[in-house]
């Protein structure tokens, strides 16, 4: 994955007539969503960042990882949290909005569903 991200920052400009290389379309997603899973980011956003549409994003997606964009973004935003929970004495509530979750609520639900556990045992196991 990193080797994508690498090569997407690289290749900025690619030809137009490779429009069907897939790696590079992913890479870019993933760069931007990368550099940008702090902010709300809407999947129409990261389509047209990589110039594509959303279907064919969610298809590349499907095809390379198993998963989704967003689930994917998840996953950066949940382990910024862990890192967090590590290493800071944040409230739950701060470490949700410093992770990219505008509603902390859904943060520990989806945080819990993740790791099979709450952010405060969490860091309560730690």
């Amino acid at each position: 994955m990193e080797l994508v991200v690498y090569l997407s920052r690289h290749y900025k400009e690619q030809d137009k007539g490779s429009q069907d290389n897939h790696l590079i379309h992913l890479a870019n997603a993933l760069s931007f969503m990368e550099d940008h899973y702090l902010e709300s980011l809407a999947l129409d956003q990261i389509a047209k960042h990589s110039g594509i549409s959303i279907r064919h994003l969610n298809r590349i997606f499907r095809s390379y990882y198993q998963t989704t964009p967003i689930s994917y973004l998840h996953r950066l935003r949940l382990e910024r949290a862990c890192g967090l929970l590590k290493h800071s004495d944040f409230s739950i509530t701060q470490i949700s909005h410093e992770s990219g979750f505008s509603d902390s609520n859904y943060f520990t639900r989806q945080f819990t569903k993740t790791y099979g556990m709450s952010p405060k045992a969490y860091r309560k196991k730690l």
